[in-house]
């Protein structure tokens, strides 16, 4: 999903550090030279991934004249493919129970970084009956013949253990340290479940553009619209049965687009959804400056709310958390995303109503955040539309230069 310079600055919220605080695990993100790799995904009754190694490295252990220079291609490995494959097998090795698990080679390709290429060679370990609680991997790639070389097992996905679209660090391998232990015994549908909630939490906490949609509907939910002008309301619970009422609205439709979304019943590409969440916010927005659907408005939280769930599903579809476990992925995502909106709701709604109390709110307040919410929601619907991207906090930073010099 595209973010634009307004979400960025979003994430640095209290809101968005308590949520790092929650999900962050340690991550490996970049190769480093010096270093090789097994990056690996495990599922239920497999684990697949890649062996990654430096050109420079590969020519070093096979005695080959490899480019070295970034221009490298697939091709150019073709003919020493045996070759390559014969070394991984005598120096990575998987057992499990004192049995060998055998692995397949399922293809080979390039991946350039600053400092040079790496080769990824992909395998696949198939058939467990049940995934193992441990498995020992040896590994003498480079650092038998490299003491101040490492390797590295990372774990890009592995949903009991709730790791999603990442590389987390596992095991880390040396001359005089090849042989370790991948313990897998604290996986369980319970902590995946966990995760997974927390990464709705996330998700709705980063996703400002979720975020001002509720916003624009619970602006008015405090007030109610007399002789065309807007008023307080005057008990906190009626104020409190409206925002329920749109939020269930809104949970019930983004919850059915996810859900045929990851079961692939229906799919949108985000080039159209990501518009039109941009334009339900100026919709919701615009029903402040007068109420054009009324008593209607629920129609138009659940119309949107079908394609804010389709957005939901993109970002489960990028990290690929519905690949198994789909029940138990939709059912926790859409919890982390409840608790991420009432956490908000719960936070903004006593200010809103205690505002709403004051003759500004309603003679200009909602009207300017009205204006607001439509100017944002339109430039990004401009921005997703056309594929382009306002640099909003530079120019802020000019302004405030101008007219604020040091």
């Amino acid at each position: 999903m595209r973010r634009s310079l307004a979400k960025v600055a979003c994430k640095g919220s209290v809101l968005a550090a308590l949520a790092v605080s929650l999900l962050a695990p340690l991550r490996a993100e970049a190769h480093n030279p010096g270093q090789s790799y097994i990056l690996v995904e495990i599922l239920d009754s497999s684990m697949v991934g890649h062996f990654d190694i430096m050109v420079s490295d590969l020519n070093r252990v096979l005695n080959l004249n490899l480019s070295t220079e970034g221009d490298l291609t697939e091709e150019d490995l073709l003919p020493h493919l045996n070759q390559i494959h014969a070394y991984y097998r005598d120096h990575v090795r998987f057992h499990a129970g004192g049995q060998l698990m055998p692995y397949r080679f399922t293809g080979i390709e390039i991946h350039d970084v600053d400092f040079g290429q790496f080769v990824y060679v992909h395998f696949a370990l198939e058939a467990f009956d049940q995934l193992p609680a441990r498995i020992d991997v040896n590994y003498s790639a480079v650092v038998d013949i490299d003491e101040d070389h490492r390797g590295f097992l990372a774990i890009k996905y592995n949903w009991k253990a709730g790791t999603f679209g990442g590389e987390q660090i596992a095991l880390i391998f040396s001359s005089d340290s090849q042989l370790q232990t991948l313990d897998l015994s604290d996986n369980s549908i319970w902590r995946g479940f966990v995760a997974v909630v927390k990464l709705g939490i996330w998700h709705i906490w980063i996703g400002i553009d979720h975020i001002l949609f509720l916003v624009a509907l619970i602006i008015p939910a405090v007030t109610v619209r007399r002789e065309r002008e807007w008023h307080p309301v005057d008990k906190f619970t009626e104020a409190a049965i409206n925002v329920v009422k749109i939020v269930t609205v809104f949970t019930l439709a983004h919850s059915v687009t996810l859900s045929l979304a990851a079961l692939n019943v229906v799919n949108i590409p985000g080039r159209i959804v990501e518009p039109i969440i941009a334009v339900s916010i100026a919709a919701a927005a615009l029903d402040i400056f007068y109420p054009i659907f009324g008593k209607r408005i629920w129609i138009v939280v659940f119309v949107f709310g079908l394609f804010h769930g389709f957005g939901f599903a993109g970002v489960l579809g990028e990290i690929g958390v519905t690949r198994d476990h789909l029940v138990p992925s939709l059912l926790g995502f859409n919890l982390g995303v409840e608790i991420g909106q009432v956490a908000i709701i719960a936070l903004a709604f006593p200010v809103l109503f205690m505002l709403a109390k004051r003759e500004f709110y309603t003679k200009w307040a909602m009207q300017l955040g009205a204006v607001l919410l439509i100017a944002i929601s339109m430039l990004w619907f401009l921005e997703r539309t056309f594929e382009f991207n306002v640099p909003l906090a530079p120019m802020a930073k000019q302004l405030f230069n101008l007219f604020l010099p040091a």
